[in-house]
């Protein structure tokens, strides 16, 4: 096989997910409902995000890197996934499971700050639809 044809069908596979200023607005407010989520998440510890900015980044970096894959992979930055309410909702919920519980396994090693006990995966899975279903709802109302 050459690298043509390698490369063709690298590019067809990723035809129509690739994001367009829509998807980008997708992802741009995904990575702010995530932001708020580990706000929220911080707050509830007693840690506020601008006294502890590194631990900030550290504990969003695994939820952000797995999101933006798994979205573009998916096909969540396109148009196509907030074309009504119900596909805003159902293409989201099931890829934000399998990023939440990436993100939780990461969280429980060292190269995360603090620990991540059972429950959190559950608080995070449900408090992850919340934030980014609730974006996703609204994203289908506007764009």
């Amino acid at each position: 096989m050459s690298n043509t044809t390698t490369t063709h069908r690298v590019v067809a596979s990723l035809t129509g997910r690739v994001p367009t200023t829509t998807g980008l607005t997708l992802l741009a407010g995904d990575l702010v409902a995530l932001f708020a989520f580990v706000v929220v998440g911080q707050y509830k510890h007693g840690y506020l995000f601008w006294e502890y900015p590194s631990r900030t980044v550290l504990i969003s970096a695994p939820l952000v890197c797995s999101w933006l894959v798994a979205g573009v992979v998916c096909g969540l930055a396109t148009a196509g996934s907030v074309a009504n309410y119900r596909r805003a909702v159902l293409w989201m919920a099931p890829v934000w499971l399998v990023v939440a519980v990436v993100g939780g396994v990461i969280r429980r090693t060292t190269l995360v700050p603090g620990y991540a006990p059972p429950s959190f995966f559950i608080v995070s899975i449900l408090f992850g639809w919340l934030f980014l279903g609730g974006w996703r709802l609204l994203a289908a109302k506007l764009l």
